[in-house]
């Protein structure tokens, strides 16, 4: 569903006489949605509910979480006969996993293992014909906006500051780039093609990894501490951070890795190139 029309279905169910919700406050909420794995947004900010799954040890239900849109979670707890709160994402179960991955696929939940998840996160790459196949923007940006910015890998710099503003009439240096309203084109031989979030960020990574510039994330294996503040990843690899680990009791987008899951968090970490 396309932002604006998330602004305005929140505004009605408001109801006349309260303040809407401004669309800065609403993308920042999805952007968080993002960042978690719980939504995903496509092309022309388009946000859409993430693809549901439950995901375990290989082993049994100690460590089973459900990742995903949330709409199917109670009908998760019900299939696994779990006796839990139907609102809890880590999921107990006495069923043995054959069992459960039957009851699963009756309301179409995929039971997976940690290790295949990590096995198919898709890998930083440039924008291919397939992926441009049907993005493709009709107008020169640099005639219809003043203000463009390009992303600039730089060694020591975070993600945010490597969105660089191109001066009037600079030619750009790369191939990546954002207009006002947050849209993110790729530039191939001047043709402009519009991509989603996930490709653009795939993008980035790669981008990174061409220049030799990799982003450090602070990563404290030792304690178990990743801090994501300053990084947005591709949503597949935040919800498996995410699932893998605890909210940190006073620190914003940091989170507390239990050492039975740091070498999963560090194989997710190198898949990306990040440094920690």
């Amino acid at each position: 569903m396309p932002l604006r029309s998330l602004c305005l279905l929140l505004q009605l169910e408001r109801g006349p006489g309260r303040k809407p919700p401004q669309e800065e406050e609403i993308h920042d909420a999805l952007k968080e949605l993002v960042a978690r794995g719980e939504v995903t947004n496509g092309p022309r900010q388009c946000f859409s509910a993430a693809r549901p799954a439950v995901v375990f040890d290989g082993e049994g239900f100690g460590e089973a979480r459900f990742l995903g849109d949330r709409a199917y979670l109670a009908a998760v707890h019900r299939q696994l006969e779990t006796d839990q709160e139907v609102s809890e994402p880590r999921i107990r179960s006495r069923l043995p996993p054959v069992r459960a991955r039957e009851r699963l696929d009756n309301i179409g939940v995929p039971l997976q293992s940690w290790s295949e998840l990590i096995e198919v996160l898709p890998q930083p790459e440039l924008p291919t014909d397939l992926a441009l196949r049907d993005g493709h923007w009709d107008h020169d940006p640099f005639h219809l906006f003043d203000r463009i910015a390009q992303y600039v890998p730089t060694i020591g710099a975070t993600q945010v500051k490597r969105w660089i503003d191109l001066h009037p009439r600079e030619k750009p240096r790369s191939a990546l780039l954002q207009l006002p309203d947050r849209t993110l084109l790729w530039q191939v031989q001047m043709k402009y093609f519009c991509l989603g979030q996930e490709t653009a960020l795939l993008a980035m990574f790669e981008l990174d990894r061409l220049a030799c510039c990799p982003l450090s994330v602070p990563w404290h294996e030792s304690s178990g501490t990743l801090d994501l503040q300053k990084v947005v990843l591709p949503a597949a690899h935040a919800r498996l951070l995410w699932a893998l680990s605890d909210h940190h009791p006073e620190l914003w987008r940091t989170r507390v890795v239990r050492p039975r899951n740091r070498a999963l968090v560090r194989a997710i970490l190198n898949s990306l190139g990040l440094i920690a």
